[in-house]
């Protein structure tokens, strides 16, 4: 007898759904990688703009405007209203940015020395108001409105910043005397304080109204970016400068347990259920619904030793796999992070996944006894998978409405761990909320940490719903396997 339950033992771990589901988690290791660049490479934000720009030419004042987008690409069709006041009254003008982002446009008014104030107000919400300069010599360049430098997200890469430099010079040249800086710094440091060509590295020297300036990769202490364009001749006086809080590198590398945590929750608890129904349904319920089974228990095997033998071998080739998984995420951690997993989170996750894992094998070959049809089985053992993972939120929200429990409260967080002991795919939840603790959001943007055991989440309780979930399962299949053909 152990003879053939041995040899079928072998064979199925040897089989090819068996050999692909362990290569399928072991390689979802991989995932980890683009896990751990998206956190040390966050990406940029920007929402594009508008810059107008005017001088003095000495009978009229004379306009550029530039739209951009997220990329600083430019963008057609952005109005721009303008109204100059002097003593004479309002002069009002409208220009509309051509295939190129530019508008250019003039208005007769008085020249600045006198009491000349503007208003201004363009379709991408920019706006801006004020009296002109009254010390301002013709031909020298104003911005009205918008950031005349700022850093807009690399098209070729948005992983990465660019710096965005809109500007003329001296009666509407271009700025070619004019040169763009970049510094990166840790701390809170106001960016003016640095802002100084001898603490700052040359970016570029602009070739046009609109030029771009690739920052390279920040370092990691790194929690600022500055910015700034100066005249290319001493004594070297800033033209324009920006500074914000550093983007395209992570300024904290993250912490593997943060890593490892996310990895596990997004994906390895999603499949890993998957893969066990895929495994048990191939390896077993569709022999028995097609007859195989038949052909092996002609052999001096009985039903109860071939169905434990192929449960066994499903739950140590998902355990060998697992292991070898978190070997794998240990060395990548190792490599691109420079640190270690906690071993305790290690070892509860593993455990965790190996139950969920033994928990959906069991449910599908318990299934194969009571539904007869191969596609009913694998819509009714899918679905069941897909209501346990994706929708879960869903029920436990119709559940608390129907109990009359207030989404956001302690009654609805209580309600929402507790119903996890009812949901083998929501087991690595629980393990998780004991390592990790729980907490709940006080509405004020801060939140209070909260005991797990005030939940009933404590090392007794995930011991015995585990061991339940193994179980009842398999004592179920058990049951139904000699009392059903």
């Amino acid at each position: 007898m152990a003879g053939p339950i041995r040899y079928d033992l072998v064979r199925t771990m040897k089989s090819k759904s068996v050999v692909l589901s362990m290569a399928v988690i072991i390689t979802l290791s991989l995932a980890l990688v683009p896990l751990i660049g998206a956190a040390t490479n966050p990406v940029p934000s920007s929402s594009g703009g508008a810059v107008v720009l005017s001088y003095y030419s000495g009978s009229e004042y004379r306009f550029t405007a530039y739209s951009f987008n997220t990329y600083g690409q430019p963008v057609i069709g952005t109005k721009v209203n303008l109204t100059i006041s002097d003593s004479t009254g309002p002069h009002s003008s409208a220009a509309t940015t051509n295939s190129s982002g530019l508008a250019s446009w003039a208005l007769q008014a008085e020249p600045p020395g006198t009491q000349v104030s503007y208003s201004m107000t363009t379709d991408r919400n920019l706006g801006g108001q004020g009296i002109l300069p009254p010390g301002m010599k013709p031909g020298e360049v104003l911005a009205l409105g918008g950031s005349t430098l700022t850093t807009v997200v690399d098209p070729s890469n948005s992983s990465r910043s660019v710096a965005l430099f809109v500007y003329e010079g001296p009666n509407g040249t271009e700025p070619t005397m004019y040169r763009v800086y970049y510094s990166y710094g840790s701390g809170q440091t106001p960016g003016a304080a640095i802002m100084n060509v001898t603490r700052m590295s040359l970016l570029g020297a602009p070739t046009s109204f609109v030029s771009e300036f690739r920052l390279p990769p920040p370092p990691r202490n790194a929690t600022r970016v500055t910015i700034a364009a100066f005249e290319a001749d001493p004594p070297y006086d800033l033209v324009s400068g920006f500074s914000a809080e550093t983007v395209g590198g992570n300024l904290t590398p993250p912490s593997p347990s943060a890593v490892f945590s996310s990895f596990t929750s997004t994906v390895l608890a999603v499949v890993v259920p998957l893969m066990s129904i895929m495994v048990a349904y191939n390896s077993y319920g569709k022999d028995k619904a097609t007859g195989v089974l038949e052909s092996v228990l002609a052999r001096p095997v009985t039903r109860r030793s071939l169905g434990l033998s192929r449960y066994l071998s499903f739950v140590i080739a998902s355990s060998v796999a697992l292991v070898m998984t978190m070997v794998a995420v240990e060395l990548i951690s190792q490599a691109l992070l420079g640190g270690s997993l906690p071993p305790a989170s290690a070892v509860y996750t593993t455990v965790s996944l190996i139950v969920e894992a033994a928990a959906f094998v069991g449910i599908v070959m318990l299934l194969s006894q009571v539904i007869r049809s191969q596609g009913n089985m694998m819509l009714v053992s899918v679905g069941l998978w897909i209501s346990l993972d994706f929708f879960w939120t869903v029920i436990v929200f119709f559940a608390s409405a129907a109990l009359g429990v207030q989404v956001g409260s302690g009654d609805y967080l209580a309600l929402t761990i507790q119903s996890s002991f009812f949901n083998p795919a929501q087991f690595y939840s629980l393990v998780g909320q004991y390592l990790n603790g729980v907490s709940m959001s006080t509405g004020f943007g801060g939140s209070i940490p909260i005991s797990p055991a005030t939940y009933g989440v404590t090392p007794f309780t995930l011991a015995l719903t585990g061991a339940f979930w193994i179980l009842a399962p398999l004592l179920g299949f058990l049951y139904f396997v000699v009392r059903r053909d």
